[in-house]
């Protein structure tokens, strides 16, 4: 019995170590062909997002969300600005355009950090001061400031993300930024 465990435990080193020289991490890597390119399909995704955005986002604030007050007015209209810069950029493959399109999407996510700050703020105001009937707006605000992530914020996170990446960075034809 004890011959045939040893038996038992050899055939299955060895077919352990077969199986480990069989890793595909222990292959080298298939070269490049220079001739093929390797085609890219998410910059366009999300240029045409942005511009979908940016249609969505002036329909909203001209027809849904007009403001009286300027400042508030010009914090709207920056979104759409933003992401109109940042499809641009997108489309255009220059190394500056790489630089244009992450400027705009930190510049877009520091509008709604802004935005998502006044409707907390409009929420607790709104709380504070009016009783019950206050705390059933603030909630319908609280709910606005959770919504305006996914409609705001979310888009520019994906494509920050995506420009960061050795595809992004390929894309605009410059150097990985992490080695």
């Amino acid at each position: 019995m004890a011959r045939a465990k040893k038996k038992r435990s050899k055939s299955s080193t060895k077919k352990s170590s077969r199986a480990g020289a069989r890793k595909p991490a222990d292959k080298p890597a298939a070269p490049r062909r220079p001739g093929i390119v390797h085609r890219e399909i998410r910059p366009y995704i999300y240029a045409g997002l942005c511009f979908f955005l940016a249609v969505v986002y002036l329909i909203l604030f001209l027809s849904v969300l007009p403001n009286r007050h300027a400042w508030a007015q010009a914090l709207l209209y920056s979104f759409p600005a933003a992401v109109t810069v940042m499809g641009a950029a997108m489309l255009v493959r220059r190394p500056g355009s790489w630089w244009v399109a992450v400027i705009a999407g930190c510049f877009m996510l520091t509008a709604w950090i802004i935005t998502l700050v006044l409707i907390l703020m409009t929420a607790s105001f709104l709380a504070g001061v009016y009783g019950a009937m206050g705390k059933a707006a603030s909630t319908f605000a609280l709910v606005a400031a959770v919504l305006s992530f996914q409609v705001v914020a979310l888009g520019p996170m994906l494509q920050l993300k995506f420009l960061m990446t050795r595809a992004g960075r390929r894309w605009f034809r410059l150097e990985p930024i992490w080695g």
